[in-house]
């Protein structure tokens, strides 16, 4: 995805689908200009926001009544463990016999 900018009028086209090699594009607002490829302050594409909407029952649950606890940031979630002394622990064990999981996926 590649955001591109008409070197004639100025028009912008933003998350175009492009080949890695497509550096310049003909202008879609006018005809005859040629678009060339830039990148456009502000815009982040890969930012996992900190919004959720988990609730906990053990572990984080109230300390004084045990009632689950709702959490809806991943900031609170994170304060929450570390005011007690806890922390987020993940683990990739692999089947017996075998270092791989069935939850383990190539992403390539």
């Amino acid at each position: 995805m590649y955001d591109y900018r008409c070197l004639s009028c100025g028009h912008t086209d933003i998350d175009v689908l492009a080949p890695v090699a497509a550096f310049m594009r003909a202008c879609s607002a006018c005809k005859p200009g040629l678009m060339r490829r830039v990148l456009l302050p502000g815009k982040a594409n890969a930012v996992i926001g900190d919004e959720i909407d988990v609730t906990i029952r053990h572990g984080l649950c109230d300390a004084e009544t045990g009632e689950p606890v709702r959490y809806r940031s991943r900031e609170a979630l994170m304060k929450e463990a570390a005011s007690r002394g806890m922390h987020n622990r993940v683990e990739h064990v692999g089947e017996s016999g075998s270092d791989k999981a069935r939850a383990t996926t190539r992403w390539y």
